[in-house]
């Protein structure tokens, strides 16, 4: 089960994210890197920008567009500064549904 769910319209572009707290992060431990994948990749299907870390704990990546009816996995991938890699569909990814 993803992280969460949004419904969106095709049209809208906003910014989504997840944030990480203990036990996925030590005290002093902060994301370092992270991408995003988007599930099914297709023309006119949903885009994610490059994500942004805020906080050493938060990760966002802003969404536009997608196909009206359709459902799309965001999962975000992270490696954090004690060297722990995130990357798990059913933990760090959000399914977007376009109205």
């Amino acid at each position: 089960m993803p992280a969460g769910i949004i419904e969106k319209a095709a049209g809208e572009t906003y910014p989504v994210g997840l944030i990480y707290t203990a036990p996925d992060l030590e005290p002093e431990e902060t994301i370092v890197s992270a991408s995003v994948s988007v599930s099914p990749a297709e023309t006119g299907g949903l885009e994610a920008g490059t994500p942004t870390i805020q906080d050493g704990n938060k990760v966002w990546s802003v969404i536009s567009g997608g196909l009206p009816g359709t459902e799309y996995l965001l999962t975000f991938s992270i490696q954090t500064s004690g060297g722990k890699i995130y990357s798990n569909p059913q933990r760090d990814s959000l399914l977007i549904r376009i109205l």
